[in-house]
């Protein structure tokens, strides 16, 4: 067998697929079975698996090993592992890092281990007569637990390692079982994950988990598999990232920025003549309505405005998971600096900083809050029920829940209803909207108007109109543009993967922080980025295989098709 494996993106095979599976085959790479389920001589379930097996590869995932248990290993068992694992040639074979059995009686459970070197040595002899047995490389599951033994002298990831050291095991990293384990024993999932042995890796799970609580009143977290991640569960720290990607990096302290500051408050004076610091804030260029407050420009590396009778000027910048802004007040001998890690508006930041200080300076008490993304000034525009519109963008953009969505307003804001789940909508911009709905989360939601009316919703390739309302005409769109629709990734830092989706006669790039630009076309296969003739960003698609472009290139990176949509 191959020391290192490239299967690409599987799923759990379940008998609720089996008919899709049988009719279809469905864009996933591989499937992981149970390997119990199938040990059977023969039967429906079987014979669907030897039919799949036939169009992608087969990873059997057992329960009943006991690779830890004192009991013998059981020879019927080791019998009927061999027989299929010769019928479907899978790619893996792999079970838990637990016992499951004790004098012959299978207790239907997955319970750990003492991590001893005791243990260690018992197990290992275990793994390598199945591995004689079977001819082949066994794989083993990290354990989601509930209670530890005190007698354990390892950790987790140090079992592991000894074990794949002494036996050429390999390794499945459940990392949902990471999670749960790391939760109910008080110890830090990021820094398992920074000790794991990733390199002896050769399968990813990911599955979601109940929460409970214990006789204690702590929370006690359940390897269930019977839901998907949710997004409020807390982000592991990011580990410390070097690139040679970037062309610069934000390198500064607080205090770094506030000198820089002081220099603009001071117009350049020992570093710049006059006439420089005019054209570094000169009002050169007007700027766009949605890159700044109202009426401002770009001079040569700031951005200049007016507020309360004051020139501002400000420039913001960052870089992977930092961005910062400044803001200097030229008459009032005011400036901010805003440092962000993450996600966030630093220059709101800093430009509201300036306010309260400048107002709490001239007596002038708070200035008014500004609005929350939830507040929507005209909210009855919106108000109505959005049906599916039945388009001809084919291919993985086409919407199979043919659902409305129901926006209603009140108080002073919008709620949306789709499949019995309501969302607060959060504004992002002019007619475009956050959506809190798991239908709706790959995508902004644009509304559009026709004549001042609201007359539908985008998200994404989706279009949902409102009844009685027409959206604009447009022609039929080139049927090559089909073929570039799609999900592309590539380990770029800066921008690590895009979307393109089609919308009735143009293309759209859709980014992932829910920046969208037009594609305009240029040549076969090649678009610029956004409608503005100056702007340099190009975009063009390459091998199309089976009615898809495998690769796509933007502004000289390649990107690569990705099966999630």
């Amino acid at each position: 067998m191959p020391s290192r494996l490239a299967l690409g993106h599987g799923i759990g095979l379940r008998t609720r697929h089996f008919t899709r599976f049988l009719d279809t085959r469905p864009p996933v790479d591989w499937v992981e079975v149970v390997t119990e389920n199938f040990m059977a001589g023969g039967g429906r379930p079987l014979a669907v698996l030897e039919k799949v097996r036939r169009d992608m590869p087969v990873v059997l995932h057992g329960v009943s090993l006991s690779i830890g248990s004192v009991d013998p290993l059981s020879e019927s068992y080791l019998d009927d592992l061999e027989l299929l694992i010769r019928r479907v040639e899978p790619a893996l074979v792999s079970d838990h890092l637990c016992w499951g059995s004790h004098r012959g009686r299978y207790l239907h459970d997955l319970l750990p281990l003492p991590y001893t070197g005791e243990s260690l040595d018992h197990v290992a002899g275990r793994v390598a007569a199945v591995q004689e047995r079977l001819g082949r490389r066994l794989f083993l599951e990290n354990p989601s637990s509930y209670v530890a033994f005190r007698d354990s002298t390892l950790s987790e990831w140090e079992f592991l390692s000894a074990l794949c050291r002494r036996t050429g095991c390999g390794i499945v990293l459940d990392v949902n079982n990471v999670f749960v384990s790391a939760t109910n024993h008080g110890f830090s999932a990021a820094q398992y994950l920074a000790e794991f042995p990733l390199h002896l890796v050769r399968e990813i799970h990911l599955a979601g988990h109940a929460t409970d609580v214990d006789d204690g009143g702590q929370t006690l977290l359940i390897d269930a598999h019977d839901r998907p991640f949710h997004r409020s569960l807390p982000l592991a720290p990011a580990p410390w990232l070097e690139t040679g990607t970037a062309d610069g990096s934000i390198a500064s302290t607080a205090a770094d920025m506030a000198a820089y500051v002081r220099l603009l408050l001071n117009r350049g004076r020992g570093l710049l003549s006059e006439e420089g610091f005019g054209l570094l804030a000169g009002r050169l260029v007007p700027l766009p309505e949605d890159e700044g407050e109202r009426g401002e420009f770009y001079g040569y590396g700031l951005q200049v405005g007016d507020e309360d009778g004051h020139t501002i000027v400000s420039h913001s910048g960052g870089m992977v998971g930092y961005y910062a802004a400044i803001a200097a007040d030229l008459e009032g001998d005011l400036g901010a600096v805003a440092l962000c890690n993450g996600p966030g508006e630093p220059m709101a930041v800093a430009r509201r900083a300036l306010r309260l200080v400048r107002w709490a300076r001239e007596g002038r008490g708070l200035p008014p809050a500004p609005a929350g993304p939830e507040r929507v000034e005209d909210a009855g525009a919106y108000a109505g029920v959005y049906r599916p519109a039945r388009r001809e963008t084919g291919g993985e953009n086409s919407n199979e829940d043919e659902t409305e969505i129901a926006v209603s307003a009140g108080g002073a804001g919008l709620e949306l209803r789709l499949a019995g789940q309501r969302a607060a909508l959060e504004r992002r911009g002019a007619d475009c909207f956050y959506a809190p709905h798991p239908a709706l989360s790959r995508y902004l939601l644009r509304f559009a108007r026709l004549e001042g009316q609201v007359v539908e919703a985008w998200c994404g390739p989706e279009l949902f109109v409102r009844p009685g309302c027409a959206g604009e005409a447009a022609p039929e769109p080139p049927a090559a543009w089909r073929a570039y629709t799609g999900h592309y990734r590539c380990h770029n830092p800066w921008l690590g993967n895009f979307r393109v989706v089609l919308r009735r006669d143009r293309l759209i790039l859709a980014l992932p922080w829910g920046e969208e630009q037009p594609l305009v076309p240029l040549a076969e296969a090649l678009f610029r980025v956004g409608d503005d003739e100056r702007l340099p960003e190009r975009l063009c698609f390459d091998t199309v295989l089976g009615g898809r472009a495998r690769r796509a290139n933007l502004a000289g990176c390649d990107y690569y098709r990705t099966f999630t949509p």
